[in-house]
């Protein structure tokens, strides 16, 4: 060992006296690296988790390596978000549940009921598609379908097709007898959760498009289905369990008919607020009593493994976050949880976070989360599609709500 010590060091003073070998050395490293650069991408392409574990990040979906915000291969974290802001539609309106390419579903109401419209960013234009008297809410849109609930003296779901104009009702309840909590859709599928306003009975029923029929999928004793959402065949959602008195994840296997719970009915801490993207969900995760607001964790389904996301307490309390929602690798809620640098936000503003690489597992996350939109007034219900994000925004003065959107040109 000690011969290969000095041999090593005699060899290395050699090198420092002498240029030439200085360069002969450099240019045999670059042939190495020129000669087998095309193997070493094929490996990374064939491994991109490989990749990401090199220079920690990814897409969590396509697998692909990740992109600096100057557009590079391997781009360095923590990622910070860059774009352009602007105003999407005038006051008194608020944002839907689900937008879909170029459509934007809202309701709008000045001094009446809820009226549902729909903005097509590539028009710049509102068509309004209900009439006065319609008491709109929780509205969805997936290709050329708007899903609304609609309350007057009975629970009603309605299903508007853009194509066409026709209005089809595709559940109605007495409103004193049933009251339908939640609904949503996507491809040829509609998901209605309701409650039995005596029996607090929760019923989750889906409607097919294609087929017109209505069934019921599946029953939820002392409980009911809120913040429901659906992607492919996968739908989540949260229920209070008034046994438990606790709020639990739920996943539905639409095309197995199978119920099971993310997270279970007995544990410590509260989940809410669930949304949901190919295997990865993203709730909010609180002590009791604070039910709809703490820190916001992320689950992938494949394996079952939960990661924090946000740091999770603020002065020994959960963070006040709400509403996340995730799209691709982006994920994004609000609330009044601290900055980076550690200051409390005095407004519940919009925030944005980039994932690094999660392949197979969850490899590993960065600390940083951004305010996407800080200000002294209220944002909130934020949605991220692609490269825009959308919220509810009360800049014009408090309870009075215009959507913005945020053009992010570095993801």
């Amino acid at each position: 060992m000690m011969m290969k010590n000095r041999s090593f060091k005699k060899l290395t003073k050699n090198i420092k006296k002498n240029p030439v070998a200085i360069l002969i050395v450099v240019f045999v490293i670059l042939a190495i690296g020129f000669t087998y650069l095309p193997q070493i991408q094929q490996f990374f392409r064939a491994n991109p988790s490989e990749a990401a574990n090199l220079v920690g990040g990814g897409d969590p979906v396509t697998g692909d390596t990740p992109s600096s915000p100057s557009g590079g291969i391997f781009g360095p974290y923590p990622w910070k978000p860059t774009g352009d802001e602007s105003l999407l539609t005038p006051v008194f309106s608020m944002l839907g549940s689900r937008v879909y390419e170029n459509l934007i579903p809202y309701v709008k109401s000045i001094s009446g009921p809820n009226e549902v419209y729909i903005y097509d960013s590539a028009t710049g234009e509102s068509l309004q598609l209900t009439e006065q008297g319609t008491h709109a809410r929780n509205i969805s849109v997936y290709s050329n379908f708007v899903v609304y609930i609609s309350d007057d003296s009975h629970s009603k779901v309605i299903l508007h097709n853009l194509t066409n104009n026709e209005k089809l009702t595709i559940f109605e309840e007495s409103l004193y007898e049933i009251q339908v909590m939640d609904a949503d859709i996507f491809g040829n599928i509609v998901a209605i959760s309701t409650t039995n306003t005596s029996t607090h009975m929760g019923t989750i029923y889906i409607y097919k498009i294609d087929a017109g029929d209505l069934n019921t999928a599946t029953e939820i004793s002392d409980a009911y289905a809120i913040d429901l959402e659906i992607y492919n065949d996968n739908m989540v959602f949260s229920s209070s369990n008034f046994a438990f008195n606790k709020s639990v994840l739920y996943l539905y296997k639409i095309s197995q008919n199978q119920l099971t719970t993310i997270t279970p009915l007995n544990a410590t801490y509260n989940q809410s607020n669930p949304s949901i993207y190919k295997s990865y969900v993203v709730a909010i995760e609180a002590k009791s009593p604070g039910i709809n607001s703490g820190r916001v964790v992320l689950y992938n389904l494949i394996n079952g493994e939960k990661k924090q996301i946000t740091k999770g307490s603020v002065l020994g309390k959960n963070d006040l976050f709400w509403d996340p929602y995730i799209y691709g690798n982006l994920i994004v809620w609000s609330g009044y949880g601290p900055s980076p640098s550690g200051v409390m936000q005095q407004y519940r503003n919009i925030w944005i976070y980039k994932l690094p690489s999660i392949m197979d597992k969850i490899i590993k996350t960065t600390d940083t989360f951004y305010l996407l939109s800080p200000g002294n007034y209220s944002q909130d219900r934020p949605i991220v599609y692609k490269n825009t994000v959308y919220w509810n925004d009360e800049r014009a003065g408090q309870n009075i709500r215009a959507i913005y959107r945020y053009v992010l040109d570095n993801i």
